[in-house]
């Protein structure tokens, strides 16, 4: 009697096992609204740096910083880039902060120039498309950078 109802339970175990790992895979397989995640969108800001003769200048360091830090949502982020041999350079990255401010800061390592920095509004001018991907923007910020006379 023992063996049988042993053997019962198996069997009721292994196909509610099976059962329950068929829905799982139906339910991981559909291809409507996510229920779970975090809205998200794309941001770049572009440029040039260049000296007062507004020639360009390569491997100047720009700092791109979240001013919204501390607020509810906004997260920390600071990424730091180099300019190219054309003193151009490109920063893009996924913000799930689509709303606030951004701090770019332009530095010269060798200090022959004087930092310079500027605010930028994060605004989104392409709409996103599904439900979490809420868009993208981009903005061009330019550098112009004096010499440091010190």
């Amino acid at each position: 009697m023992v063996h049988i109802k042993n053997k019962l339970l198996l069997t009721t175990n292994s196909f509610l096992s099976f059962l329950l790992s068929l829905l799982g895979f139906y339910g991981c397989s559909s291809e409507g609204p996510d229920m779970y995640g975090q809205p998200y969108a794309t941001f770049q800001i572009n440029g040039n740096v260049t000296d007062a003769q507004e020639k360009p200048l390569e491997q100047k360091r720009i700092i791109v910083r979240n001013l919204n830090y501390g607020e509810e949502g906004a997260y920390r982020m600071s990424d730091t880039l180099l300019t190219d041999k054309e003193g151009a350079y490109l920063w893009k990255r996924v913000i799930y902060n689509h709303e606030g401010k951004l701090r770019v800061v332009c530095q010269d390592p060798t200090k022959q120039f004087k930092a310079d920095s500027t605010e930028v509004d994060i605004k989104l001018t392409e709409k996103g498309k599904g439900s979490w991907n809420m868009g993208s923007g981009s903005q061009t910020v330019n550098f112009q950078l004096q010499e440091n006379n010190e």
